[in-house]
């Protein structure tokens, strides 16, 4: 292999790179914008059931408010859907006692301190563990990967 072709090669893949990069940051700032969206709808939500259930103080009725609190656990989920995306995309996990973001490569839980998983392996017994896993298959260990 030339010269030439040696730094058409490295140009290659820095570029790629390059562009994965910047769509790795566009996917996170749509996700983040998901999470700001829902985050401001699921305020209005609550206000509204705030105003619904001062309005029937004052006029002695009851409110409806099963819809309103539907769409609540609609939003819910949706900001944990894009939250899970951004952990992802990051490259972070999730702590398997108190469900806090934690960075790549951590040990320990940035909020509740709780020692984390190894990659692959269960913290008690070893065993091997998959892409995903919630819960040790060997031993029944929960985990968080």
């Amino acid at each position: 292999m030339g010269l030439f072709d040696q730094i058409t090669d490295t140009l290659s893949q820095a570029s790629k790179d390059i562009n994965d990069k910047a769509n790795q940051m566009i996917d996170l700032t749509k996700q983040n914008n998901r999470v700001k969206e829902a985050e401001k709808l699921l305020d209005d939500t609550y206000k509204q059931i705030g105003m619904m259930v001062y309005d029937s103080k004052q006029d002695g009725s009851t409110p409806d408010l099963s819809e309103l609190l539907l769409t609540v656990d609609r939003l819910k989920a949706a900001i944990a859907d894009a939250e899970s995306s951004i952990r992802i995309l990051r490259g972070a996990g999730t702590c398997a006692v108190c469900g806090t973001a934690v960075p790549a490569g951590s040990f320990y839980c940035p909020k509740c301190g709780a020692k984390q998983t190894q990659e692959g392996k269960c913290p008690n017994c070893g065993g091997t563990l998959s892409a995903g896993s919630n819960i040790c298959p060997t031993c029944g260990t929960k985990v968080g990967i």
